[in-house]
């Protein structure tokens, strides 16, 4: 869903604005490095438009590509069970 064209209210904004710093700074330098907060505003803005304002869950969804974009990178453990 589209934000683009959206007001928002002083407190939603307050919260987008919560989520990204909170996302950023949980973010290794290496992903940061990759990524631009940018990309990380737009994901929350698009769950903000399609009506979710729990920061939790905000969170979640801009950090989920990361995610499982690790465990798509991640080496086999070369250790034996």
């Amino acid at each position: 869903m589209k934000s683009e064209g959206r007001v928002y209210s002083p407190e939603t904004v307050e919260l987008v604005s919560k989520v990204l710093k909170s996302v950023w700074e949980s973010l290794p330098s290496s992903t940061r490095r990759r990524m631009d907060r940018a990309t990380i505003a737009k994901r929350i803005l698009e769950e903000v438009a399609a009506g979710e304002r729990d920061m939790i869950r905000l969170r979640a969804a801009a950090l989920r590509p990361n995610i499982l974009s690790m465990f798509a990178h991640a080496q086999p453990s070369s250790q034996n069970p």
